[in-house]
């Protein structure tokens, strides 16, 4: 009986050896995760910026507000088509 309670108790402390490892995965998971949206966040406002500056920069050549829309967009879509290629590439390699 002895012997069983001790396989008992022994089974529990791996338990617990293992709970602590999985919170420390979880917890460099967490950071990880949080760094990776905190810098997404930064590369959105980034975009927004060059967009904004290239707009404001068409505008201020006497290139009309509609044609300097135009190329805007245009540069959105090319800088989006680039995003999604380089995913794709990257996802291909794995």
């Amino acid at each position: 009986m002895t012997e069983l309670v001790e396989l008992f108790l022994s089974a529990i402390d791996v338990i617990k050896a293992e709970l602590r490892k999985s919170r420390e995965g979880v917890y460099e998971l967490a950071v990880i995760a949080g760094l990776v949206v905190c810098a997404f966040f930064l590369l959105v406002v980034a975009f927004g910026l060059i967009v904004a500056g290239t707009f404001i920069g068409l505008v201020n050549s006497n290139v009309p507000v509609p044609l300097a829309a135009l190329c805007t967009s245009v540069l959105c879509i090319l800088i989006a088509w680039s995003l999604i290629w380089f995913g794709r590439e990257r996802a291909r390699r794995r």
